[in-house]
């Protein structure tokens, strides 16, 4: 838990660097970083904003909460890896399955 903890903390810190180096680069004064940080204090105000950090958080959780070894057999290959890295190779090969899938049928526009 301390190492999720950690993790996140140093995700946040890595965006904000991020930020504060493309508002530089854009030239932005410092009124537009107060502007950001009072949209980013307004953005965690929306229920939707916090149900989607709490499903990511929950990811997150099962991630790290399954890290034994699995072996995936496809054919003839056998692949032994981390669930924990398995879990979200799944997810986003989902993902981008279903993108290519909306992308090829017109992605639901009548």
């Amino acid at each position: 838990m301390l190492l999720l903890l950690i993790a996140s903390w140093a995700a946040a810190r890595l965006v904000q660097a991020i930020l504060a180096g493309l508002l530089r680069r854009l030239r932005l004064d410092r009124l537009a970083w107060e502007g950001w940080m009072e949209m980013k204090t307004e953005l965690w105000k929306r229920p939707k904003v916090i149900a989607y950090s709490l499903v990511v958080l929950l990811l997150l959780i099962v991630i790290f909460q399954n890290t034994g070894v699995v072996t995936l057999r496809l054919l003839f290959w056998r692949i032994s890896m981390s669930l924990a890295l398995v879990l979200p190779l799944i997810l986003l090969t989902g993902f981008g399955m279903g993108f290519v899938a909306a992308k090829l049928t017109g992605g639901g526009k009548g």
